[in-house]
């Protein structure tokens, strides 16, 4: 985030910040995220490695909405 910050200069770096925070709290918090998150977490857990690929797979369903 540093180098947005550098690029933007805001004039309260912490409201910036901040609201930055909420908005991905937002998105990480919401059911599908939450289910994408467990299963990658699942698939790393049980094999050590996760491929790029794949953590598309499970994504995709959770960001097309």
């Amino acid at each position: 985030m540093r180098p947005y910050i550098a690029f933007l200069r805001p004039v309260d770096e912490l409201a910036l910040r901040a609201r930055c925070a909420r908005a991905a709290a937002a998105i990480l918090y919401q059911p599908p995220m939450l289910a994408a998150q467990k299963a990658i977490a699942k698939r790393l857990f049980e094999r050590r490695r996760i491929d790029r690929d794949e953590i598309d797979d499970i994504l995709r369903p959770a960001t097309s909405g």
